[in-house]
């Protein structure tokens, strides 16, 4: 049995058929229940905080860590929600002087949880040049300190995922935007700290435009996922091989209608990918 974690206009919710926390085991399977509201605006912005924030689950807490967003500004603020108890802590305020020694603001960061290093890696998304370091970090929950593992992106990536089997990040710049044309993927590995441009043709980079497909790690694979989100035919769906440095499409059929602003999560145990995103006609 388990559960599904969804953040939604200021809410959490909770999909159950799964047992622990939320009173899970009292609720009919398959339903969405209401769990808790998410920490008001203190300075009553018109914006809800957290919109286009990243979650990831932190076993050590035993909570989810949310960072980022836009509140219209971008966010630096790092938040804890506890299923036990129902309850938000706030670990980073938010901090529109955008400090250096600490990620900076923006949305759509890569955020997840490093079993093997117990770390919470967080990789630079959406943002501006005034929101502070745009790099990678890591988290560590036992600390709460925040480490610069790099206070520089590649050239054109916007959107990355993290693999933690292979200790790297995965990224598809704008085409051309690092000298290498199409069909190339940038590296960061967290060992070296160093980003590496590697020649990946093929790959979803020429159909997609190489910058806002989402991606996840699939543990039960040990790849990269990525599926089509601004760009393209969504019945496409790539892996990427973090040992091999290579793409790989799969063959699919029936694809989801064209998406924006398209989220993913793997389920490695019932086999699964789950899509998340608003069509241009407004539903999901």
């Amino acid at each position: 049995m388990r559960r599904i974690a969804l953040f939604a206009a200021g809410m959490l919710l909770a999909a159950a058929g799964v047992q622990g926390s939320y009173a899970a085991d009292s609720i009919p399977a398959n339903t969405w229940v209401r769990v808790a509201d998410c920490p008001g605006d203190a300075e009553g912005r018109e914006v809800p905080p957290g919109r286009a924030s990243t979650w990831t689950y932190c076993p050590p807490l035993k909570a989810f860590l949310r960072y980022g967003g836009y509140t219209p500004r971008f966010s630096n603020a790092m938040d804890q929600f506890d299923p036990a108890t129902g309850k938000w802590k706030r670990l980073a305020a938010e901090d529109e002087n955008y400090p250096t020694n600490r990620p900076g603001g923006g949305c759509l960061w890569a955020v997840q949880y490093d079993d093997k290093r117990q770390l919470v890696w967080l990789g630079a998304g959406v943002a501006n040049g005034f929101a502070g370091s745009q790099g990678i970090w890591s988290y560590d929950p036992k600390t709460g300190k925040f480490d610069a593992g790099s206070t520089n992106l590649a050239p054109g990536v916007v959107r990355m995922c993290f693999d933690p089997g292979n200790g790297l990040f995965v990224a598809q710049p704008w085409p051309k935007s690092n000298g290498m044309g199409e069909g190339s993927t940038m590296i960061f590995t967290v060992e070296d700290r160093k980003w590496q441009a590697v020649r990946t043709a093929p790959s979803p980079q020429p159909l997609w435009g190489g910058h806002l497909f989402p991606m996840t790690y699939d543990a039960g694979l040990s790849r990269v996922v990525a599926i089509a989100g601004e760009k393209g035919p969504t019945n496409e769906v790539w892996t990427f091989d973090g040992a091999a440095r290579q793409w790989e499409q799969l063959p699919t059929s029936n694809g989801p209608s064209f998406r924006m602003r398209s989220v993913i999560a793997a389920d490695p145990d019932n086999k699964v990918i789950m899509l998340h995103g608003v069509h241009p006609g407004g539903y999901t």
